[in-house]
C-alpha cells in the first residue's frame, strides 16, 4: 500500500513538472503576421552600369511568422510570405530615357537569427530564400510579362535588421536585403559577365496573434 502511494505521489509530481515545462516552453514562442512597404531596387555586378539603368520603386510584402527566443539574448524566427521585388528602369524601355517598371513577385522564406540587446530592442540578421512566381514590365499604357526571360528562379539573399517591440503584441522594424545569388544575366563586356541581382530596405510591423 505504502508502495502504491509512494508511486501514485511520484506520477503526480511528475506530471506537474512536465505540464509546468511545457507551459514554460510554450510561452517562448509565438507566431502571427507581418507586413512591410519596400524600397525595392536592382544592381548590376558592373556598378557603374547599374547606376544609370535602375531607380528605386515602393513595393510590399505580406508575411506569416513564428518565432521563438531563449531565456538568454538570442531568438529564431521564421517568416515565410509573398513579397513584391523590381525596380523602376529604362534598360527594357521604348523610348530613350523613359523608366518603366518591373514587378517581380516572389515566395521568400526568410530564417533570422534575433539578437536581443534589451527586453524591447533587437537585431536580426539571416538568410532569405526567395522564389520567383511571375514577372511583369510596366508602363503608364502597356504591361508585357517577362517571366521567361528569368532562368534563375531561386534566390538567395542576406538580411540585417533593427526591431523595437512597440506594445505588447506589435513590433516595428527596418531591414536590408542583398541578393547573394543572380537573377538574370544579362550579357559580357570586356570586364567579363554583367548579372543582375534585387536589394530592397524595408520598413516592417509585426503583430503577434
Amino acid at each position: 500500500m505504502k508502495i502504491l502511494l509512494k508511486l501514485k505521489k511520484s506520477v503526480f509530481i511528475i506530471t506537474l513538472f512536465l505540464i509546468s515545462s511545457l507551459n514554460s516552453i510554450a510561452q517562448e514562442y509565438n507566431y502571427g503576421v507581418m507586413f512591410g512597404v519596400n524600397s525595392s531596387n536592382k544592381r548590376l555586378s558592373k556598378k557603374e552600369l547599374g547606376k544609370e539603368i535602375y531607380d528605386a520603386k515602393t513595393t510590399l510584402n505580406l508575411n506569416a511568422f513564428i518565432k521563438y527566443k531563449s531565456k538568454n539574448f538570442w531568438g529564431i524566427s521564421i517568416e515565410p510570405g509573398f513579397i513584391q521585388k523590381g525596380s523602376k528602369e529604362n534598360f527594357y524601355s521604348l523610348e530613350e530615357g523613359e523608366f518603366d517598371y518591373s514587378q517581380l513577385n516572389y515566395i521568400q522564406v526568410p530564417l533570422l537569427a534575433e539578437l536581443f540587446a534589451t527586453e524591447k530592442l533587437y537585431f536580426s540578421i539571416g538568410p532569405e530564400f526567395s522564389y520567383l512566381l511571375s514577372a511583369k514590365m510596366k508602363s503608364d499604357d502597356s504591361k508585357i510579362d517577362i517571366t521567361d526571360i528569368y532562368d534563375k528562379r531561386f534566390e538567395l539573399s542576406s538580411i540585417i535588421g533593427l526591431n523595437y517591440k512597440v506594445l505588447k503584441k506589435v513590433d516595428i522594424g527596418i531591414r536590408y536585403s542583398h541578393g547573394l545569388t543572380s537573377i538574370l544575366e544579362l550579357g559580357s563586356t570586356h570586364n567579363g559577365q554583367v548579372k543582375e541581382y534585387n536589394k530592397y530596405f524595408q520598413f516592417l510591423i509585426k503583430y503577434r496573434i
